[in-house]
């Protein structure tokens, strides 16, 4: 079965110089009565029942916190790029059927969105969840895709890796939207 790769290895180095202020992902949000956003992606990372797998940087307690708090197993990389921290997440996931790749900034992704790219893995080995012709988040990768990902060490993440031939899927704005920013 395939799983759910929560990419939480980025600085926040944009959510900073933005004015944010502490660690990006534990950042309040006010939509969602103001649980942490992290607290927010990976509730619905568990309600999809998926295998889950977090890579984040060793010194993210929070992070580790939340993962040890509901017995998910963490990769800890000082991670210099995005795909630096797939390629460590595949390589930890090797007996996964394949990789949902999910930046764990993204708030408005759903559990419908997790099971949509599961079963269009089933019959095509990458799919995408797109907005108004935007590619979004989650990406689906079945396991003949393993060695490329495990190769990825660029800023660009699997962009070099994915077909876009390959299926698309509409989806709806969330699959877009991240939280680079602090709310205002």
């Amino acid at each position: 079965m395939p799983g759910i790769l929560l990419i939480a290895a980025g600085k926040g180095e944009r959510y900073r110089a933005a004015g944010g202020k502490g660690e990006k992902l534990m950042a309040p949000l006010s939509a969602h009565h103001g649980r942490p956003l992290f607290s927010v992606v990976l509730e619905t990372a568990i309600a999809s029942q998926l295998p889950i797998h977090i890579v984040t940087r060793p010194d993210n307690i929070p992070i580790i916190q939340l993962a040890a708090d509901n017995g998910i197993a963490v990769t800890l990389l000082n991670s210099q790029s995005m795909g630096e921290s797939i390629a460590a997440g595949v390589k930890a996931t090797d007996d996964w059927d394949g990789w949902l790749i999910q930046p764990a900034d993204m708030p408005e992704i759903t559990v419908r969105d997790y099971h949509r790219i599961v079963q269009a893995l089933q019959h095509s080995s990458q799919a995408r969840l797109y907005w108004q012709e935007q590619p979004g988040h989650p990406v689906g990768f079945s396991q003949q895709w393993r060695d490329a990902l495990c190769q990825l060490c660029n800023e660009e993440g699997a962009k070099n890796v994915i077909n876009h031939s390959l299926l698309r899927l509409n989806g709806h704005p969330g699959v877009v939207i991240d939280r680079d920013f602090p709310e205002e």
